[in-house]
């Protein structure tokens, strides 16, 4: 998620798998098996936020459960658990793209796949009256990064948000997100960082436990 969508991110599993040792291979791809939908999926991970760079404020578990399937204007569309909250989540692929949404927005792209490396689309782009003009980009780095969490080995396509400020000319990139998504598994790591006023420094770190994917 880009928390964001993160903690937005997509997380959780009330069923439990083995959590097991596992490599996948990547080839010839769609995005629906770089994210990977169907009723009964889900996802856990393990969540830590800080709100600086020394003091955390979360350090807890969340669960992501699909749970039904709608078409909605010509979309299938999935709807989700997040955590224990009570909110409509909701995702549908578009050809190329995966959109997320909730019940106090409207849904935006999260994802494309294939993309080229360092392939970037603009995801965001809005000028305030202040003249402060805010952007988002998603960047495809890589295919096949090796990737280690709790819940195994893998091979992933890695992705990057930037989240970018102009003012009177200067561009600061105040949030980076890098993002591992494996195939047939779905997002299996996510790193957060803000960047305020020179000091960068990770905010958020998601790392996928277990996970239940048909």
């Amino acid at each position: 998620m880009k928390t964001n969508f993160m903690i937005v991110a997509l997380l959780g599993s009330i069923v439990f798998s083995s959590g097991c040792k596992q490599t996948t291979s990547i080839s010839n791809d769609s995005i629906e098996d770089v994210f990977p939908l169907k009723v009964g999926d889900s996802w856990t991970y393990h969540l830590q936020n800080w709100t600086d760079s020394v003091t955390k404020v979360v350090d807890t578990t969340i669960n992501i459960l699909i749970q039904s399937q709608l078409n909605v204007q010509g979309h299938t569309t999935y709807f989700y658990t997040l955590g224990d909250t009570n909110h409509k989540n909701s995702m549908y692929y578009s050809g190329t793209d995966l959109f997320m949404g909730s019940d106090s927005n409207s849904s935006s792209l999260s994802l494309r796949y294939p993309m080229s490396p360092d392939e970037a689309i603009v995801t965001f782009d809005t000028t305030n009256s202040d003249g402060i003009r805010q952007t988002s980009k998603l960047i495809f780095r890589q295919s096949n990064e090796p990737i280690s969490v709790p819940a195994g080995q893998f091979s992933c396509y890695h992705y990057e948000e930037l989240r970018m400020i102009t003012f009177q000319n200067k561009t600061d990139t105040v949030f980076l997100s890098k993002l591992y998504y494996a195939k047939n598994v779905g997002l299996v790591l996510e790193e957060d960082f803000l960047n305020y006023t020179g000091n960068r420094y990770m905010s958020l770190l998601e790392q996928l436990l277990t996970y239940v994917v048909e």
